[in-house]
């Protein structure tokens, strides 16, 4: 299993290293693929505020987190999915 590293700054601020894309967001989640698996973010004024898949950096920025859930790989989608629908 691949590294990765998350640091959470006052529930508003969220970086997270390892990451190789981001698999759909709104403004209460944001599904991020890492090396590793899954991890859903949910809050309040979520936002990508940086992004680079080179490094495998990423910031997301809100009012208010409120949830990290880790997911399989292979259940890739299913909660965004309910979303779009």
């Amino acid at each position: 299993m691949e590294k990765h590293t998350l640091s959470l700054d006052d529930r508003k601020k969220l970086t997270v290293t390892g990451v190789t894309g981001v698999d759909g967001m709104d403004g209460k989640e944001v599904e991020i693929s890492l090396e590793s698996g899954k991890l859903v973010v949910r809050g309040e004024g979520l936002t990508v505020s940086k992004l680079d898949t080179d490094t495998g950096n990423l910031t997301v920025t809100a009012h208010n987190i409120s949830s990290l859930v880790y997911g399989d790989k292979n259940k890739a989608g299913k909660g965004l999915a309910r979303l779009f629908r």
